[in-house]
């Protein structure tokens, strides 16, 4: 555990970087749920819904902490958007969630962890849905980069930088790296 200040203008720069690469083209309200822990930094990105006049459906710990529960959750309030783990979706996609379906979320936000490749491939081959590996340690205020997840794309990448973000791969002296060598990611 941690504790990170996170300001308020950070998170209102967070909201407008969601808002311009996220959410270009919402249509009306949408349902989210508030079903990250309070005190893990994603929450504020749930919250942050609020601001886009969503409806946020706060998610018990208990069913939080049972895929069976969530996934009823989920379907019972229509959720429009997922935002959690890679292991969260993997949970709920082995309880029977079926993302083909039209009751299924119409947005995923994956982060938190390192996105597998057999995930990756399963979301980029359903067209109903819009799906974003996000990436970002909490020190940057959630997220940092986006990347689609999309079929043009054939394995797991972190994208690019939110908007208001920069990203360099740096050497050992600080210097950048040229493009494949390896490198630190400084935000």
């Amino acid at each position: 555990p941690k504790g990170v200040v996170i300001e308020h203008h950070s998170v209102v720069s967070l909201s407008r970087a969601l808002r311009d690469t996220l959410y270009p083209s919402q249509e009306g309200p949408l349902r989210a749920a508030l079903y990250a822990p309070i005190v893990f930094d994603a929450s504020v990105e749930d919250l942050i819904q609020l601001l886009y006049g969503n409806t946020l459906y706060v998610c018990s710990e208990s069913v939080r902490l049972d895929p069976e529960e969530l996934r009823a959750f989920i379907e019972e309030h229509e959720l429009d958007i997922l935002n959690g783990t890679p292991t969260q979706l993997n949970l709920l996609l082995a309880c029977g969630l079926d993302l083909s379906s039209h009751t299924a979320p119409r947005f995923l936000y994956l982060g938190g962890e390192a996105l597998g490749q057999e995930l990756w491939s399963q979301l980029a081959s359903i067209d109903r849905i819009r799906a974003y590996n996000l990436y970002g340690p909490t020190e940057s205020t959630v997220d940092a980069t986006f990347c689609p997840i999309t079929s043009e794309r054939p394995r797991p990448v972190i994208g690019r930088p939110i908007p208001g973000t920069r990203a360099y791969i740096l050497n050992k002296h600080s210097q950048p790296t040229p493009i494949g060598v390896v490198g630190e990611l400084c935000l």
